[in-house]
């Protein structure tokens, strides 16, 4: 399991601004594999070259062709390495971070990736072809079109990168827990991610390793045990009970029994007390409260998982 915080952004109440700021603060997950960074820096470093030649934005239909070859290629290096470098830098950094700190790297980025690729031109023009004088740009109205260019491809590079993101993050995931040879097959099923209200909060469990959650003051505690673990982890996340209950209810095994708590029916193992007053009995002896009227639906549920052999001690 693991769970990421950042400090609460600020509520605002006006309606617009509240769009505005949900949006920037909205959470995206970054690249966290080499395998990841490298082929969505290869794939901005081929756009950009496609770019350069197709649509020639740096007025490369007066440059002779070695000239445009040579520098559409230089750029598109420089972009790739700019992005590869970049996400290196940020790579041991939180897993999730908002979007107003992507948009604030993407222009640091372009920025610096620009200025790179304007003294690249001017080496290849002055040194490389000796012609000084022939195909001077400024270097204000050189910064203005390739930052548009080098932004453009930057964000084709962010969509190209969220499509690898997903099976990353399985296969990590994945591999972590199998690496703590958790002997349940289930576990090979995908993991669930809770969100919480902090911007960059985040909970990552397997559904079958989940027991109960519980809430508490404007948290919710997650208890939860590997199969292979002799005690139980606890971590909390800043939500509603009622948030995490909207964000699990596509899984069917967890069902809220009380008004705090929620419970993985699958690790009921008996009930005690009477449809007055009754009792919810966990793995590892973990009682939850029950409310009233589901008394008999967890009686005739506990029923049928004895006879069926299916409850646990």
């Amino acid at each position: 399991m693991q769970v990421q915080y950042r400090k609460a952004h600020n509520k605002v109440s006006d309606k617009k601004a509240f769009s505005v700021c949900s949006l920037m603060n909205t959470k995206i997950v970054k690249a966290f594999s080499l395998g990841n960074i490298f082929w969505t820096a290869a794939f901005a470093c081929v756009s950009h070259i496609f770019i350069d030649i197709r649509f020639e934005p740096y007025g490369f239909a007066v440059y002779p062709d070695d000239l445009k070859l040579t520098l559409a290629i230089g750029y598109g290096l420089v972009l790739g390495t700019g992005f590869y470098v970049g996400h290196l830098l940020i790579k041991n950094e939180k897993l999730f971070w908002p979007v107003w700190k992507e948009l604030i790297w993407i222009l640091l980025m372009t920025i610096v990736i620009t200025v790179v690729n304007y003294f690249y031109r001017l080496f290849i023009i002055h040194v490389a072809f000796d012609s000084a004088g022939i195909y001077e740009v400024s270097f204000l109205r050189y910064m203005l079109v390739g930052a548009e260019v080098v932004g453009s491809t930057a964000l084709v590079f962010k969509f190209f990168q969220t499509i690898l993101l997903k099976s990353d993050m399985l296969e990590k995931y994945n591999k972590q827990y199998s690496e703590r040879n958790v002997p349940n097959a289930k576990l090979q099923n995908k993991f669930k991610c809770v969100n919480g209200n902090n911007v960059d909060e985040a909970l990552f469990f397997y559904p079958d390793n989940l027991l109960y959650v519980k809430s508490h003051g404007n948290y919710v505690q997650v208890f939860t045990k590997r199969p292979s673990a002799e005690k139980i982890e606890k971590n909390m996340i800043r939500l509603s009970m009622s948030g995490f209950e909207k964000q699990v209810e596509n899984i069917p095994q967890l069902k809220r029994v009380h008004k705090s708590y929620i419970i993985n029916e699958n690790h009921i193992t008996k009930i005690e007390g009477n449809s007055k007053k009754a009792t919810l009995v966990l793995l590892d002896d973990v009682k939850t409260p029950l409310r009233r009227d589901l008394y008999k639906y967890y009686k005739d549920l506990l029923k049928a998982k004895i006879n069926n052999g299916d409850c646990r001690d």
